[in-house]
């Protein structure tokens, strides 16, 4: 089980997360838990579609 969490994060923390996510979902994680909070930012749709584009990656990986 992994949390992961996006809480006040500027836009090149939010860059950093999008070239991240892909090492971090190929992780032996069997139930993800994403706490997604588009406030005190300064682009939270940007981060929206960052976590958009990676979230479904996790789900396709690991169903039998």
């Amino acid at each position: 089980m992994m949390l992961a969490e996006n809480q006040r994060m500027s836009q090149a923390e939010v860059d950093k997360m999008d070239a991240a996510l892909p090492d971090i979902l190929n992780m032996d994680v069997d139930l993800l838990l994403y706490y997604y909070y588009g406030f005190y930012d300064e682009a939270p749709e940007y981060k929206m579609d960052v976590i958009r584009k990676h979230i479904p990656k996790f789900k396709n990986q690991n169903i039998q």
